[in-house]
C-alpha cells in the first residue's frame, strides 16, 4: 500500500468512526470509494458525505458512479432528502435534486394531507409541474417528448385522475400567453370560422397539460411576463369540466406561495388534462392603443 493510500485510508477510517460505522460498513464504504470517480470521492472524503452515503445505504440505495455525485451532494447538504429518495426511488427522478426538494417541501409544510388520495410520487410530480412546466408544453406541441418527460406527465395525470372526485373544478379558468399571430390564425381563427360556415362544432386539440387559473389577473401576469413585440397576446377563457384544482400543493398556491414567492400572486391553479379536444366557442381580435394585437379565445372542454 502506498503512503498516499495509507494516509487516505486512515483519514477515512477516523471519519467513519465519527459517523459510527461498523467494520462491515467501513469495508463496504472503502469499496464504494475505490470504484467512484474523482468528483464523488471529493464528497465521500467529507464527514457530511460519509453521513449521506451511510443514510442512502441504510435506505437501500444501490449507487452508481453516474448518479452518485448529484445525489450525494444534495443529501450531504440535507440528510432529510433521503426520505425524498425513498419516495422517488422507482422513478427516473430519484437523483434529481429539484425533485427531491419538491417532496421535501410538501412534507415539511404538512401538505400531503390535502392530497391523501394520491401517491407521494404523484404529489411530487404535480408540485414540480407548478414550478416549471415549459419543457413539457414544448415537447407536447412538437411531439418530441423524452421518455422522462412522458413519465412525468403520466405521474401528473395519474394523480389528477385520483384527485378529480374531490378536487375537480367546473367553471371558468384563464390562461395567458403570447404566440405568433400566424399560429393563432391557423390553429384557432380559421378552424372557428370554417366550423361556423359549415354548421359544425369547431374543435381544437391541445396536446399538453394546461396550467390555468381561476383568476384573470394571473393570466394577465403571464401575458405581461412573456410579452414580445412580434407576438400577439392571447387570453384563453376556458370552461373547465374535468380540470383539477391543485392549489393546495402548488408552489404558488395559498400555502407555499406566500413563503416561496411573497411578491407573486396566488395562482389559484387548475390543471387541465393533456390531449384533450376543446370546443371553440368564440375568437375575438382587438388592437390595443399601443398597437399590440390581442386575441380572446373562448374554449370549452
Amino acid at each position: 500500500m502506498s503512503i498516499k493510500r495509507f494516509f487516505l485510508t486512515s483519514v477515512l477510517f477516523w471519519l467513519s468512526l465519527l459517523i459510527g460505522f461498523s467494520q462491515c460498513n467501513l469495508t463496504t464504504y472503502l469499496k464504494d470509494f475505490d470504484k467512484s470517480g474523482t468528483n464523488v470521492q471529493s464528497i465521500l472524503k467529507t464527514e457530511s458525505g460519509i453521513s449521506a452515503w451511510d443514510n442512502l445505504k441504510k435506505a437501500g440505495a444501490e449507487l452508481s458512479d453516474r448518479t452518485n455525485y448529484n445525489l450525494l451532494k444534495a443529501i450531504s447538504g440535507d440528510l432529510g432528502l433521503v426520505e425524498s429518495w425513498k419516495v422517488l426511488q422507482n422513478t427516473s427522478f430519484s437523483t434529481e435534486i429539484k425533485w427531491l426538494e419538491s417532496f421535501d417541501a410538501l412534507k415539511k409544510n404538512d401538505l400531503l394531507k390535502y392530497v391523501s388520495e394520491i401517491s407521494d410520487a404523484e404529489a411530487t410530480a404535480i408540485h414540480r409541474y407548478t414550478i416549471g412546466n415549459e419543457e413539457l408544453t414544448r415537447g407536447a406541441y412538437r411531439v418530441n417528448l423524452t421518455p422522462e418527460q412522458q413519465e412525468w406527465i403520466d405521474l401528473v395525470n395519474s394523480g389528477l385522475d385520483k384527485l378529480r372526485p374531490t378536487k375537480g373544478y367546473q367553471g371558468k379558468v384563464f390562461r395567458g400567453s403570447n404566440r405568433p399571430e400566424s399560429e393563432i390564425i391557423e390553429r384557432y381563427v380559421n378552424v372557428y370560422h370554417e366550423g361556423v360556415a359549415r354548421g359544425i362544432t369547431p374543435r381544437v386539440n391541445e396536446p399538453p397539460l394546461l396550467s390555468t387559473s381561476k383568476s384573470t389577473n394571473v393570466a394577465e401576469y403571464f401575458i405581461s411576463k412573456g410579452k414580445r413585440p412580434d407576438y400577439a397576446e392571447v387570453m384563453f377563457e376556458m370552461t373547465s369540466k374535468r380540470g383539477v384544482d391543485i392549489d393546495d400543493i402548488s408552489d404558488y398556491g395559498k400555502y407555499l406561495g406566500p413563503k416561496n414567492h411573497p411578491d407573486k400572486l396566488i395562482q389559484q391553479e387548475v390543471i387541465l388534462s393533456n390531449n384533450q379536444d376543446y370546443e371553440i366557442l368564440d375568437v375575438i381580435k382587438s388592437i390595443k392603443n399601443d398597437g399590440t394585437i390581442r386575441y380572446i379565445i373562448k374554449l370549452s372542454e
